[in-house]
């Protein structure tokens, strides 16, 4: 809209003898009362008076609007400050508390390097000392064997008669005359360096023991015969004898040496145990959860019972939403050997699927249709990968156990229990797990037994023993030192050696 131009005096310009009075809204100008019969003649006219009034009302509120808004720039500056000061407070206190952390781990480590360094010391001059006397012993040895094989070269070119009356009064083995000296020598080895008694920080341990040791698939066919040693049991430990309030275990980790990370889901607790069941870690999970894993980085996966998400521990001990499965129900899950997480998923009123995430918690790919357009799952509970890459399902809709190849594009088999039967019951499996050559362990809860299949889904043989007959198999697991770890119902947890069994592994 064009501007009216004011003038400088209140005197028309094309009038001089008069004064302005009206305002033309054609042409947007001042006009005097001669003006008005003349070239604004038929104009639509205004007062000057009450024109000039409404166009001060007009810039008024125009200042007024402009006021508000610079007030609310100024309020917005404040509030950018004081943000900008919270969040340099938080700034140094994270700071100062990853400074307090930094100081307290390089302390612990420099700890345990110095009790390393004096342990390494020590075992060092121990073997020192007993390769030293070694030593020793091997120059007497040698010395007396010198002697020994002399006189046998003496005796030899004697005549008959001196040489067999000889020989009836002697040893001729040369090595009897000191067999003492050779156990001393076995037993005089140097020591093989192993710092398991030295106590380091229980994080950075807990960090190191989570790390995935990879397994080369061997290609060895067993056979039913291979199962048949005697069952014993190399070890049991019964949780409700300790803490009366436990129901049963719900999840079975084995990671270093003798370790396991043995979970019971209600109430949330995980504890790292040793097979004699000593503790060396508990961790309060504070939720009902369904399963643990622990990634290729050290940290703890869980997934929630009856709920939706799977969360994430640091080895920091810091908790974070990892993946939110909404709407979906998270079920049990497997960490792969590249680092990716499989997580098995249920909704009510609809089949399952199985999610492939990545180590950061992305959807990296879904499974719940084959190529046909068929619906592959019910209710996929737990999954494992096999040491030929294949991943194993248990379908706690179908009751059945299933083999897929790495993309889920194939069925590979499908294990509805033996055709000799393992009880009178059907069959039920609640847990499954394999060892270094592929072979399938699966829990049968309700027919108190272990199944155990080829790694192409053929059925070898059944465990069965005295100690399940009371007390359900649900979780099983292997760990690098073939033995197999069964939880229990009643919080109970035993561990067999498949070497005892026979099995060539």
């Amino acid at each position: 809209m064009a501007q009216a131009q004011v003038p400088v005096t209140n005197t028309c310009t094309h009038h001089p003898m008069q004064i302005y009075q009206f305002y033309c809204e054609n042409d947007k100008t001042l006009a005097c009362r001669l003006c008005v019969t003349g070239m604004h003649k038929g104009h639509t006219l205004s007062d000057l008076a009450e024109h000039a009034q409404s166009k001060r009302r007009e810039l008024k509120d125009h200042l007024q609007s402009m006021t508000d808004e610079l007030q609310l720039i100024q309020d917005e500056e404040k509030q950018n400050d004081q943000h900008l000061h919270e969040i340099e407070r938080k700034r140094s206190a994270i700071v100062q508390t990853i400074s307090d952390k930094a100081e307290y781990v390089k302390e612990k480590v420099e700890e345990a390097k110095c009790k390393l360094e004096e342990e390494f010391k020590a075992l060092q001059k121990i073997d020192k000392t007993l390769l030293g006397n070694c030593k020793q012993k091997a120059a007497a040895c040698r010395d007396k064997l010198q002697k020994h094989m002399e006189t046998v070269e003496k005796q030899i070119s004697n005549n008959d008669t001196d040489l067999l009356h000889w020989t009836s009064t002697n040893r001729l083995d040369p090595l009897c005359f000191d067999r003492s000296f050779l156990t001393e020598m076995a037993l005089g080895k140097p020591s093989e360096y192993r710092f398991d008694s030295i106590e380091i920080d229980e994080k950075r341990m807990a960090r190191m023991i989570g790390r995935f040791q990879n397994v080369c698939y061997i290609d060895h066919v067993c056979s039913g015969a291979e199962f048949q040693g005697q069952i014993e049991l190399n070890s049991s430990i019964d949780f409700k004898s300790i803490f009366p309030n436990y129901h049963h275990v719900g999840t079975v980790f084995p990671v270093h040496g003798e370790l396991a990370w043995i979970g019971f889901q209600r109430p949330g607790t995980l504890h790292l145990v040793t097979k004699k069941g000593g503790e060396k870690m508990k961790i309060l999970v504070g939720f009902d959860f369904k399963d643990m894993k622990i990634t290729k980085y050290g940290d703890i996966l869980i997934s929630e019972e009856k709920g939706s998400k799977v969360w994430r521990f640091t080895f920091c001990g810091r908790k974070q939403e990892f993946y939110d499965a909404s709407p979906f129900i998270t079920r049990c899950m497997c960490v792969t050997r590249n680092g990716e997480v499989l997580l098995c998923l249920h909704k009510n009123g609809t089949n399952g699927k199985i999610v492939k995430l990545s180590p950061t918690g992305k959807v990296m790919a879904e499974y719940s249709e084959n190529q046909n357009g068929k619906e592959m799952f019910q209710k996929p509970d737990r999954i494992i990968q096999n040491v030929n890459d294949d991943f194993i399902v248990i379908d706690g809709g179908t009751k059945a156990i299933q083999g897929f190849n790495q993309d889920f594009t194939k069925v590979k088999f499908t294990y509805s229990g033996s055709p000799k039967p393992a009880g009178p019951k059907p069959f039920q499996p609640d847990g499954v797990t394999n060892d270094r050559m592929g072979h399938l362990y699966i829990a049968d809860y309700e027919n108190h037994t272990i199944h155990v299949l080829q790694p192409d889904g053929s059925f070898l043989t059944f465990f069965q023993f005295k100690e399940l007959e009371k007390n359900w198999p649900r979780r099983v697991a292997v760990d690098l030192k073939s033995f197999l770890w069964i939880g229990c119902n009643n919080a109970k947890l035993y561990t067999i050696s498949l070497h005892s069994l026979g099995l060539q592994i």
